[in-house]
């Protein structure tokens, strides 16, 4: 619940939206036009299909296929954008954490005590909301309109309401 809304606010505050997923790359385009984020923006798995219909891995080096793909693909990022604000729910998601700005684990579907140990923010309920007080500045938070300090209050309340940890 609210992920197209949340994400629709951060694109309107200017910030870049990516998906970095060890997915299949047809597999994650679907949800990134659901969500209307670039297909440039998304960093996952890519695959053909021969002339019997057998897939095969298209980047036979793609970072992603490895445990540190994730952390590979950050860098770059971060060459771009110097502040990073990650959201992941398992372990290839785990070892970007002391790379950026702040990493937050994402347990809302289903929940690992192990990735929430690793922590300093773990996310306990579905809403995407809570991450907006995690994510957003004094000033930007300011600049929302209605719709957008609803979404950060709700977002605030689960903070509050212990629907995440601050290990």
């Amino acid at each position: 619940p609210d992920t197209a809304a949340v994400i629709h606010l951060l694109q309107h505050l200017r910030k870049p939206i990516y998906i970095v997923s060890a997915g299949l790359h047809p597999a994650i385009v679907p949800l990134a036009e659901l969500l209307h984020i670039p297909e440039q923006h998304i960093f996952a798995v890519k695959i053909t299909f021969d002339e019997t219909g057998a897939a095969g891995f298209h980047e036979q080096d793609s970072p992603l296929i490895n445990n540190d793909g994730k952390k590979i693909i950050v860098a770059k990022l971060m060459e771009k954008h110097p502040r990073v604000g990650y959201i992941g729910d398992g372990l290839n998601d785990v070892v970007v954490r002391d790379q950026v700005t702040r990493f937050i684990g994402y347990g809302g579907i289903y929940y690992r005590k192990n990735i929430e140990a690793l922590c300093e923010f773990y996310i306990k309920t579905p809403s995407m909301t809570a991450i907006l007080p995690l994510l957003l500045t004094q000033t930007e938070w300011g600049s929302l309109d209605a719709e957008g300090q609803a979404l950060y209050q709700k977002g605030s309340t689960d903070l509050a309401n212990g629907k995440s940890t601050d290990s």
